[in-house]
């Protein structure tokens, strides 16, 4: 039962530094006065926060189905 809290605590890990890229971004182009440059600006940021979400997203994921074979088992 814990392992799938775990693996859930880390999913939202995984959502809340997905769409911190995203809102830094948009407050990067804040300060423009004319146009939208937000690809430009996504692309300053870099993709750390893109990977550093897909790995906690792969370990929220596998918590997640580690936890329900345990209880698929018995095993608690």
């Amino acid at each position: 039962m814990y392992r799938i809290l775990t693996g859930a605590i880390f999913c939202l890990i995984s959502s809340i530094l997905f769409t911190t890229r995203y809102i830094a971004a948009a407050i990067l182009n804040t300060k423009v006065s004319v146009g939208s440059n937000f690809p430009i600006f996504l692309d300053f940021i870099g993709d750390e926060l893109k990977i550093a979400s897909f790995i906690a997203l792969l370990i929220g994921v596998s918590y997640i189905i580690m936890g329900e074979m345990e209880l698929k088992k018995g095993i608690k």
